[in-house]
């Protein structure tokens, strides 16, 4: 898996296919890392290695932008290219997005009352539709902090803000999703009485 992958290779010879090489060199370890993180567990390796090329595919169809961002964002870019092929990958191999994946591991571990199953999917599914609706930068590092389970400082690092930027994007995430949260509580427990 850590050969230099043929679509780099087939690149003519110049800059962009030197970029796509030391690129590969240097975050091939961190995509398959996110795409380990990001399936099914058990984590498939062979899975994992067909995320990471296809990633890689989708790279070196980008290299003109990649050339051009600073480090933070090319962090960045790499890591949403290679969890939006997770996502893919999951859907067409498994029929659901990863985040869903999580849902059924969790109905899996639980006993057989049905009633409470569907209650707590209806709940998350909930909670995932409010994280959603979460501005951009919330939902990403709300998403990096409790799905791909980040450190603070590999987030800041990841989205090219410091420490405490990360802190307070993930307390005002957590304020928002509280606030929507009991607004739905609060609206459908009036529309049951």
């Amino acid at each position: 898996m850590f050969m230099l992958p043929i679509v780099i290779l087939l690149m003519p010879p110049g800059p962009a296919r030197d970029f796509m090489a030391g690129l590969w060199n240097t975050y091939k370890e961190f995509m398959l890392s996110i795409a380990l993180k990001s399936l099914r567990k058990p984590a498939n390796k062979a899975d994992a290695e067909d995320i990471v090329s296809d990633s890689i595919v989708r790279l070196c169809n980008n290299v003109k932008t990649l050339q051009n961002l600073n480090e933070y964002q090319l962090q960045a870019y790499i890591f949403k290219t290679v969890l939006t092929n997770a996502i893919k990958f999951c859907k067409k191999k498994y029929g659901i997005s990863t985040v869903d994946i999580d849902i059924i591991d969790l109905f899996e571990s639980q006993n057989n009352d049905w009633e409470n199953h569907i209650q707590l999917k209806e709940e998350l599914e909930f909670v995932l539709s409010c994280i959603h609706r979460l501005p951009p930068k919330e939902r990403d590092v709300i998403t990096l902090k409790y799905k791909i389970e980040l450190t603070n400082e590999e987030i800041a690092e990841i989205i090219g803000v410091s420490k405490d930027s990360v802190r307070q994007y993930l307390k005002r995430a957590r304020d928002r999703l509280k606030k929507m949260i009991y607004d739905y509580e609060v609206t459908s427990g009036d529309s049951n009485e």
